[in-house]
């Protein structure tokens, strides 16, 4: 927190020089630089945080998502050797977020919704690893979110970016199980939450510090 007021006068010299630069002539002391120092600051406050509104809401609705399933539903899941092709994808990218291995990348082809290119699924690694065990639902629960970096999210980018792994169009095939394309699609976007909160949080910073003076 000691570096708010650096950054609080940073702010003020910004706007000053703006003013001078943008309004010659006008009234540039103290007061009126800190007020519109203040003013700038809270209007980026509310611009940061609609901007990051919908990606918050889409963390909060991955988690609310693995309440939609049951233990039951994994159980009757891995009691199918070969469950439907899209529900292994959907397993390939939880592999990558618990870190697990894949088999060799192979590239298939697919004609629904329409002709498309993906993974082959790493399906028997994700039957024994993840849902035959029964901590499943509690380790994606407890998943360590603050994990997720760029590199993960690339991985996951050619599952997202299929035309199929989409939460309604899997849940013809899988039932509620498809709610796990939320949760993944959550994590993926936490990365971007993480960086808006820290933007938020520095702002709110400045905004308290601008305010004391």
């Amino acid at each position: 927190h000691h570096r708010m007021p650096l950054e609080a006068a940073q702010v003020r010299l910004a706007v000053a020089q703006w003013m001078r630069c943008e309004m010659p002539g006008a009234v540039t002391d103290a007061n009126v630089v800190l007020e519109v120092a203040r003013h700038v600051v809270g209007l980026q406050l509310k611009a940061e945080m609609v901007r990051s509104e919908p990606a918050f809401r889409s963390c909060e609705d991955a988690a609310a998502a693995l309440n939609q399933i049951s233990q039951r539903d994994i159980q009757n899941v891995a009691a199918i050797r070969l469950p439907p092709e899209v529900f292994r994808r959907i397993m390939d990218t939880i592999l990558i977020l618990l870190m697990k291995p894949l088999i060799e990348v192979e590239t298939i082809e697919l004609n629904r919704p329409h002709i498309f290119t993906t993974h082959k699924a790493s399906y028997t690694i994700a039957r024994t690893e993840c849902l035959q065990k029964a901590n499943f639902l509690e380790q994606l629960r407890g998943f360590p979110k603050d994990s997720m970096n760029g590199e993960i999210v690339e991985l996951l980018q050619p599952y997202l970016e299929s035309p199929d792994f989409d939460e309604k169009w899997a849940s013809k095939a899988v039932g509620s199980l498809s709610y796990l394309i939320r949760w993944v699609e959550g994590m993926a976007i936490y990365p971007q939450v993480a960086t808006a909160q820290r933007r938020v949080e520095m702002l709110r910073g400045i905004e308290r510090a601008l305010a004391n003076e």
